[in-house]
Parts: C-alpha cells; sequence; structure tokens
C-alpha cells in the first residue's frame, strides 16, 4: 500500500486517498492536486515485478546499483529501514526521470534492461540489481539517460559527472557477469531546453568489481559505514535524518542542479 505525507495537514495518507481528494478539490491549498501527476507518482514509488519477485525469494539483501555508487551510508539505511514517507512534492526529481523514461519506451526506444548479480564479500552476501536504459546488444553500446532540473547550458558543465561514469562502470559490470559485452558507452543529458550525449571512458571491469565488492561489504556489515556522501546534494534528498550528515543538522550551501 503506497503511502506518503500530505503537503496540507503533514500527515500520513494512502495514495489513493491523496488522488481522490485531489479529483474533487477537497484541499485547494493543496500544490499537487492533479490527479494524473499523482497517479504516475504513484506508480513510480512501485517496484517493478522483476525486483520485486528476487527480494522475495532471496534470503539475502538486494542493492540497487545506484547506492553502489552513491552514499554507501545511505545504502546501509536503505538495507535495513523503511524508508521514511515523504510529501510528493519532494520527490519530484524522481518523477521527473520516471516520466522521462517511460516517454521512452512509449516511444519505442525499448524496454530497460534488467539485470543481477549475486556478490560474495567476507561481510556477507547480497545482490546487486540494476536497469539498464538502453542496451544496443548488435554494436553492443551502453546508453544512459540523465535529466537535469535546470536551464542553464550544457556547456556550463563538466560531462560526463565522476557518479555517472561510476555508474555505468557498474553496468558494464553487470552486464558482463550476464554473459553481455560493452564497446563503448553514451551518457545523454536532457535539461529543460537542450540535450548533448557524451562518450564515457569507463574504468576497467576488475576495478569496477572490487570497489562493487567493497562497498556491498559496507552495507551488509552491521556497523554503519561513515557519513561521506560522494556529492553534497544527495544530502539535500535524503529521507534519513538520523544521519550525521543530513541538512537538518548542517547549514551548508548545495548545489542547485541535480541530475536525476
Amino acid at each position: 500500500m503506497t503511502q506518503w505525507i500530505c503537503e496540507v495537514t503533514a500527515k500520513p495518507i494512502v495514495a489513493n486517498s491523496c488522488i481522490e481528494c485531489a479529483r474533487v478539490r477537497k484541499r485547494p491549498g493543496c500544490p499537487v492536486a492533479v490527479p494524473g501527476i499523482l497517479k504516475a507518482l504513484k506508480r513510480s514509488l512501485q517496484e517493478d515485478t522483476g525486483l520485486a519477485a528476487v527480494k522475495t525469494v532471496a534470503r539475502i539483501p538486494v542493492i540497487r546499483v545506484t547506492s553502489l555508487v552513491g552514499c554507501v551510508r545511505k545504502a546501509w539505511y536503505d538495507a535495513r529501514l523503511q524508508r521514511p514517507l515523504e510529501k510528493p512534492s519532494q520527490m519530484w526529481s524522481r518523477l521527473r526521470g520516471v516520466i522521462f523514461h517511460a516517454g521512452l519506451e512509449n516511444g519505442d526506444a525499448g524496454e530497460e534492461l534488467r539485470l543481477f548479480a549475486r556478490v560474495e564479500t567476507a561481510q556477507g552476501e547480497a545482490i546487486v540489481a540494476g536497469r539498464v536504459d538502453y542496451y544496443d546488444e548488435a554494436n553492443r553500446v551502453l546508453w544512459d539517460f540523465k535529466t537535469i532540473n535546470t536551464w542553464k547550458s550544457l556547456a556550463n558543465f563538466d560531462l560526463p559527472k565522476p557518479s555517472h561514469v561510476r555508474q555505468l562502470g557498474v553496468y558494464r559490470w553487470l552486464l558482463a557477469q550476464n554473459g553481455m559485452e560493452v564497446a563503448k558507452a553514451h551518457i545523454a543529458y536532457i535539461t529543460m531546453g537542450e540535450m548533448r550525449h557524451v562518450e564515457a571512458e569507463l574504468p576497467d571491469v576488475r576495478e569496477v568489481e572490487a570497489e562493487v565488492r567493497e562497498v556491498v561489504g559496507q552495507v551488509v556489515n552491521t556497523t554503519p559505514p561513515p557519513a561521506t556522501p560522494r556529492e553534497t546534494w544527495e544530502c539535500r534528498y535524503c529521507p534519513w535524518v538520523q544521519c550525521p550528515a543530513h541538512p537538518e543538522h548542517h547549514s551548508d550551501d548545495i548545489e542547485d542542479d541535480i541530475f536525476a
């Protein structure tokens, strides 16, 4: 049952009740009272059937690729606790990316490819799960798509972002674990007004595997890893307020341009 926090009352509400409330405009002061958007948000919060099936039968943690390349402390919380509820307005960056990827699939760009790999470490085991945006099997080309919440020209950014290259590196490793090779990798960046694609030079697969094992070991360990986010914007959108690095405990400025 999908839930979030009501924008007006700040209390938990079932998604379906929120959607119905928006239909009848029960709370005119609600800033997100658009039934279609709320329905899309509800769908975006539901796990795809492939990942849900693996979690049902697996007796070990399932860790997403995005967790491996982001803040490990956040991944540690995600693996153990039920994520705190948020307001719909706090999840807009997630929904923006979901809408874009859904548009690609509906436009016949191809379905995203779900991949899994089992990883053993000294601290324990886990299954790494990733969903590749697009893999051109005939030409062995890996693509990833990133939407950016900005009107700035992409010429103002140093692309590709290191975190995006790390993510593609793990995707290539996952593809290799499933018998597929990657000859080239590209990232397409899409802002509110333009698109630019760049080729990414990926790290050696053996280096990636070593890092994957290191991070998985930290996530499955009973002791939480240090609060060391790779990028400052991660903290702004992190729901785990108990983390010592959370913005609730600090007043540092955080960059505005978020890549989803």
